[in-house]
């Protein structure tokens, strides 16, 4: 079998938009603290909304698994996740108070916990077996890389005075 054979058309789709999500993720969220303390919105305030969301993300990858086992689908699933993961981070530009926010972040981490496990199930799947890990680690540990490269994507002025 031809070793490149992992790199299909799923593996470099799943790739594109893990990265694009990622960056816009990643330029959002390094501009959040800054936004926050300029609307006057505490930082216990973005304790609560990350906790919250990474609650629901965490409840939801195990839900999500679960159905889609049952609806033997996937795909719409993981679309729509990243739908909701745009659409909350949107919410962002009419927040002034913290309640959008959590609204927003919510919203995004409910896509992110219903696309992430099936996006990896997605990804075993299109992959040669003996090459599933090469596949998975450019879709998936890419994001780490990309967080390395972070300085990059971000122009915050936050990130520049305050080097990571």
């Amino acid at each position: 079998m031809d070793s490149r054979a992992w790199l299909n058309r799923n593996v470099l789709g799943m790739t594109a938009t893990s990265l694009f999500s990622d960056a816009c993720y990643e330029m959002i969220i390094s501009v959040l603290p800054g936004f926050m303390a300029a609307v006057g919105i505490s930082p216990a305030a973005l304790g609560w909304i990350e906790g919250s969301a990474d609650a629901l993300s965490s409840f939801l990858k195990l839900w999500s698994g679960w159905y889609s086992d049952r609806v033997g689908r996937r795909k719409p699933i993981v679309v729509i996740g990243y739908l909701f993961t745009g659409t909350g981070m949107s919410l962002f530009t009419f927040a002034k108070t913290w309640p959008l926010l959590l609204v927003g972040r919510m919203i995004s981490w409910f896509g992110k916990g219903i696309r992430g496990s099936l996006r990896d199930a997605m990804l075993a799947e299109s992959a040669v077996d003996r090459l599933t890990s090469t596949a998975h680690e450019l879709v998936v540990e890419g994001p780490s890389y990309r967080q390395r490269q972070k300085p990059s994507v971000d122009s915050s002025p936050s990130s520049a005075d305050h080097p990571h």
